[in-house]
């Protein structure tokens, strides 16, 4: 791993978490006699170090890293759900001249974008239904994803569903 020059005004520690690896992932290392990232050693045979290869990192069920046991971890989920919201509210704070001003077009936008959120969020749910009944129908993944967002082609899957097997179905 490249060294990385703090500036100055950062605070020591702060930029550890972006450079350092991740929990579980091996480093190949990277002087002569081990070889290089690419897995060729010095005489030019393959590499067959089994820890050179990175490892998969688990999935964190918190994707920002913080303990949801936290004041911040109870704090992220509801904000990062009303992104879009809070984004809105920002928006008509920023625009006012006075703060009644700004609070009320906040709170106009934001109603406004957390309506079409929630309609956004329905066509998702609805779209993640569809797709998990062509899969259990023996539709292809792809051909289930393409019909989930086009109206037309999950009309036409749907007929050839209904047609079963004999007929051209399935």
């Amino acid at each position: 791993m490249a060294s990385f020059d703090r500036p100055s005004w950062l605070p020591p520690g702060l930029l550890t978490p972006f450079f350092a690896p991740a929990p579980g992932t091996a480093v190949p290392p990277l002087d002569g006699a081990a070889g290089d990232p690419n897995g060729v050693v010095a005489n030019g045979a393959a590499a067959t170090n089994a820890a050179a290869a990175p490892q998969p990192v688990p999935a964190s069920p918190n994707p920002a890293g913080v303990p949801p046991s936290s004041l911040w971890g109870r704090l992220v989920p509801p904000l990062a759900d009303n992104a879009s919201t809070l984004m809105a509210l920002g928006g008509g704070l920023a625009g006012a001249r006075t703060w009644g001003e700004g609070i009320g077009r906040g709170l106009t936008q934001a109603a406004q974008t957390s309506l079409e959120q929630q309609k956004l969020d329905q066509v998702q749910r609805n779209q993640g239904m569809t797709y998990a009944m062509l899969v259990r129908q023996g539709v292809s993944p792809q051909a289930a994803i393409a019909a989930a967002q086009n109206p037309h082609l999950l009309s036409f899957v749907l007929r050839q569903l209904a047609r079963g097997p004999e007929r051209g179905g399935r």
